[in-house]
Order: structure tokens, then C-alpha cells, then sequence
């Protein structure tokens, strides 16, 4: 006895056509949207909350990235003074490396002046106004 569906191409047409016609979402974050919501931290309490909580955000931002740009000058100076070079083309590596810590001090920069904003500004001012707001 011969089986209808013994074609390869036959079995993986019909496994295509199964996997295509289930959700996308199913396929990579299941049902239901599962996902977690950091706004329902941010934004689930009072405007004095939020500020606080964007305060905290730019301070730990500006706390990683200063750690980077200060322990990268290291790096940075250890190229330079030992004179390496890059493997491919020979030019000096601290070309490469030295926008690690220029980035990370711009980056602190940018965070320390969003903590400042945040600070000075009214506590109404740090609740975002959202499109879905009602009136």
C-alpha cells in the first residue's frame, strides 16, 4: 500500500503551510503578550514617583558609562604607550580604542544633564503626557 503524503516536497509543503497559518505571535512570544511592562512601574504611581524613578535612570546610566569611559582610558593609554598596532592593516589600535571612552564621557554628559533637567523641573513636568491620555 503507498502512502498519499510519502513526497518529501509534498510533507514540507504541508509543514509550511501548517507553521504560516499560526499566529506570529504564538511563534515567538506566545499568547496573551506576556511581556513585561516597565511602564507599569514608571508610570503606575504618582508624578513624584515617575520623577523619581527618571532620576534614578539617568543617575545609573550616567554611573555605567562614567565607570566605562574612566576604566577604557586605561586601555586606551596601554595602546598608545605600548605602541600596538592593529593586526590587519598595521595602523596604531588606539585609533580604534580611543572613541570608547570619548562615547562613555558623552553619553555620562548627557545623562547627568537629563538628572539635572529632571531635578529642576516640576513634578508635574515628569510624567511624560502620553497620545492615549484622555482628557
Amino acid at each position: 500500500m503507498v502512502c498519499m503524503h510519502s513526497n518529501p516536497s509534498h510533507n514540507r509543503k504541508r509543514r509550511l503551510q501548517r507553521s504560516a497559518s499560526r499566529p506570529l505571535v504564538h511563534n515567538t512570544a506566545g499568547q496573551g503578550d506576556p511581556h513585561i511592562r516597565i511602564e507599569y512601574f514608571a508610570e503606575g504611581g504618582s508624578a513624584l514617583r515617575s520623577k523619581r524613578l527618571s532620576m534614578l535612570g539617568a543617575a545609573t546610566v550616567a554611573l555605567l558609562f562614567g565607570v566605562i569611559a574612566v576604566l577604557s582610558v586605561r586601555v586606551v593609554w596601554d595602546d598608545y604607550s605600548f605602541g600596538e598596532t592593529s593586526p590587519g592593516i598595521g595602523v596604531p589600535q588606539w585609533w580604534y580604542s580611543i572613541w570608547l571612552p570619548v562615547f562613555s564621557a558623552l553619553i555620562t554628559a548627557r545623562a547627568i544633564g537629563l538628572f539635572i533637567r529632571r531635578s529642576r523641573g516640576a513634578v508635574s513636568d515628569a510624567a511624560p503626557a502620553h497620545k492615549d491620555a484622555q482628557p
